[in-house]
């Protein structure tokens, strides 16, 4: 239940387990958490404990809309060494540009930097943000699904892919007396084929058939991120990789296959196989939950920063 005291403490729905992270400098920003069920069965830590009163509760709030996480530090700092893997480095990369939120949202729910690292330099292929500029993919069996569908004859002059594996043979062009191009042919090449689907289609089909930031979100999840538009996520995603940071939690909080907080769950356990599953879809899950598994390996290594800035108030 919600309190006057505190506008970031709840209770989520199926109350039952709460958890209380309130000490990594942040008292204001204490969660009682119970969307993740019962960690302590998997691992979860003693600061996990059980209550059975309030099993009613409010909608869980989205992280991005929480004025202290848009606080909280963005990056940390940890001293990079050249003897290291390349992988390591990158990971250590991008944990200096945004691990102190991400340090900061991990511990409120109770899984470690590591494995969000993992995820990060899987999905983002270790580029670094450029605001205005974020890291696209446009996804051709998405804008099909989105307008195609509706207008064949249109799109099939123009784009196409593989129909027995969707994700594979992205290819489009914008003059059909020209030869098809490779989509995933460099970023430039990515912001091309979306320019050409917002004339084509207009902003909401074209919008929501990318996958965007570090954590590669496709723009169709708006809502599950707390946006009320696909043009909204889009402005906030290539403003900063705050909202990157925020969106990844709030995706894996809130995203409803196979259940709202199972995506949490998953990546707590380093359930890898499942993560991959329904984070990055059922076609190439063997392949994914390898390379989370390999990246995490390496992130593990990393001796990461104990103690966080505290909020300017």
């Amino acid at each position: 239940m919600m309190t006057t005291q505190n506008p970031w403490l709840f209770e989520a729905p199926l109350a039952h387990e709460v958890a209380h992270y309130a000490n990594y400098n942040i008292p204001q920003l204490e969660f009682e958490w119970a969307a993740l069920g019962d960690l302590e069965a998997t691992g979860g830590t003693s600061r996990h404990r059980r209550r059975s009163a309030h099993k009613a509760a409010l909608p869980l709030p989205f992280f991005k809309d929480s004025p202290l996480l848009n606080r909280v530090p963005l990056a940390s700092g940890i001293v990079i060494s050249r003897t290291w893997p390349t992988i390591r480095r990158e990971l250590a990369k991008t944990y200096n540009r945004v691990g102190g939120l991400i340090r900061a949202l991990a511990k409120e729910v109770g899984i470690d930097v590591p494995s969000v690292l993992a995820v990060w330099h899987i999905e983002s292929g270790g580029q670094p943000h450029t605001v205005g500029f974020a890291i696209i993919r446009f996804e051709n069996h998405k804008f099909y699904e989105h307008w195609g569908k509706y207008n064949a004859s249109v799109y099939n002059q123009h784009f196409r892919f593989d129909p027995n594996a969707k994700w594979k043979h992205h290819q489009f062009r914008e003059n059909t007396s020209k030869p098809f191009q490779n989509v995933h042919d460099g970023q430039a090449r990515e912001y091309q084929a979306l320019n050409f689907a917002i004339r084509l289609a207009g902003e909401n089909p074209a919008l929501q058939s990318i996958s965007i930031g570090g954590p590669q979100i496709l723009g169709e999840n708006y809502r599950t991120l707390g946006y009320s538009s696909p043009r909204e996520m889009y402005d906030a995603f290539q403003h900063s990789e705050r909202a990157h940071v925020l969106g990844f939690f709030d995706f894996c909080l809130h995203a409803p296959k196979p259940r709202p907080g199972d995506l949490m769950r998953y990546l707590h356990a380093r359930q890898w196989q499942k993560f991959a599953k329904y984070y990055n879809g059922p076609g190439q899950v063997t392949a994914y939950a390898k390379r989370f598994a390999e990246a995490y390996s390496q992130a593990s290594h990393l001796t990461l920063n104990q103690g966080l800035s505290a909020v300017t108030h």
